[in-house]
């Protein structure tokens, strides 16, 4: 057996306070680690509660973003105590929505959300679904007034085209955009191809779900528009005739006015009741005509500068008529109509087309009615306009990139609410 020396004893007290300290020094660090840990944890807990309540914010805000028929430029929604946990565990959001351009269809919402002092941003990019979507739309390509109307060789239509009903197709007219119909079958004047075989450059669904074409109540955010001290609201038939200054010469019988010079609304919106608004000229700036009744283009509608040539331009027209929006039977030869139209429970039609036969109206922006209107009429046996004007139509592209005339009317679904589609969700 081995004993331990004396002198060594003296060492005994001396390792076993390093061996104690270096101990309690592993386990402080370790206490240290695990409470440095907790506290990290609880602060990730605490950063995931406060992008739950920023989730939250824009949930919030994009309901309200829906259910407004005409979105202003800007505004706020602030939500304080949201729940985000059992308890007391409350947060908080500060939202705004922001209109990206004006006039235009995208919106930024962004929210913060708040909890224990820990902040979320997060901005979500939406773009209301506008009747700009479409070129042409419609609930029905039958008139009450002349019946079956066609899609004839010789037409031209550009961008997304929509009926809720079936079209009718005679010859070889053209479709560079998606067509879609809610009908299963294409109605063939004479059955089909050969005779029968229109281009659809774009495609063709059948069967398509239906489109809630607006209803009358979109007309009102134009009319109250124009009722502002920045609009112009007038009372019985009137005229406006655009000038390529960015001012307009106004008729109307009421106010005792004919072709008085002035310029146009600041706030973009006019507006006829009890009368119909007839309007033609060089449009300069932006502007939305509103009529209760019925909105006649007196002859050429152009835009000072070309979007077509010039893609900047920010020139741009809405027509939203009660009724019909109808073409006069003295314009030009040929004829161009540059604007956005809505008939809101009517046509898009040529007046008297029957007694004259004349050459094209170029259509450059989109067209929504209730029902499908006559603009002219051909001879079955040859396929050849015999009265009135063949029809080009023209998509405005720039209504397809977040841009379209001043208090648009959104597109709305089964429940009302304005449509939107999902553009990007980012984090700040």
């Amino acid at each position: 057996m081995n004993t331990m020396l004396e002198g060594e004893k003296g060492l005994i007290l001396p390792l076993s306070l390093i061996i104690g300290s270096f101990i309690t020094l592993i386990i402080l660090s370790y206490s240290l680690v695990v409470l440095n840990n907790m506290r990290m944890a609880a602060k990730a807990a605490d950063s995931i509660r406060a992008y739950y309540v920023a989730d939250a914010g824009l949930a919030n805000a994009y309901m309200q973003l829906r259910v407004a028929t005409n979105p202003g430029a800007q505004f706020s929604v602030t939500g304080n105590n949201y729940p985000v946990g059992p308890g007391s565990m409350t947060g908080s959001y500060q939202v705004t929505v922001v209109r990206a351009a004006s006039p235009g269809t995208l919106y930024n919402i962004t929210s913060t959300g708040s909890y224990k002092g820990i902040t979320k941003t997060m901005v979500f990019q939406v773009n209301m679904i506008s009747f700009c979507k479409w070129n042409y739309l419609s609930n029905t390509e039958i008139s009450p007034v002349w019946g079956t109307l066609w899609f004839i060789t010789g037409m031209t239509t550009t961008g997304e085209v929509h009926s809720n009903g079936q079209f009718n197709m005679y010859g070889t007219p053209i479709f560079t955009g998606a067509v879609s119909q809610h009908a299963a079958t294409i109605n063939y004047y004479h059955g089909g191809p050969p005779l029968d075989n229109p281009d659809f450059r774009g495609g063709l669904t059948l069967s398509a779900p239906t489109v809630a074409v607006t209803t009358a109540t979109v007309i009102d955010p134009i009319k109250s528009s124009a009722q502002q001290p920045q609009g112009l609201y007038l009372t019985g038939n009137s005229r406006a005739t655009f000038l390529s200054n960015g001012t307009m010469n106004v008729t109307n019988a009421v106010k005792g006015w004919v072709n008085v010079n002035m310029a146009m609304p600041a706030n973009q919106a006019i507006f006829v009741t009890g009368g119909n608004a007839t309007v033609q000229g060089t449009v300069k700036g932006q502007v939305t005509v509103g009529c209760d009744k019925d909105i006649i283009i007196g002859g050429n509608l152009l835009y000072n500068t070309d979007p077509r040539t010039t893609p900047s331009s920010t020139d741009v027209v809405g027509l939203v008529a009660q009724n019909n929006i109808k073409v006069t039977d003295s314009g030009p030869f040929n004829i161009e109509i540059d604007a956005y139209l809505v008939a809101i429970t009517g046509d898009f039609e040529v007046m008297n087309f029957w007694n004259f036969l004349k050459g094209d109206m170029v259509q450059f922006g989109g067209l929504m009615n209730s029902y499908c209107g006559a603009t002219g009429a051909f001879n079955p046996y040859t396929g050849q306009m015999v009265m009135g004007y063949n029809q080009l139509m023209y998509y405005d592209n720039r209504f397809a990139q977040n841009f379209s005339p001043p208090y648009f009317p959104p597109v709305l679904d089964g429940s009302g609410r304005s449509t939107y589609d999902r553009v990007k969700l980012t984090e700040v």
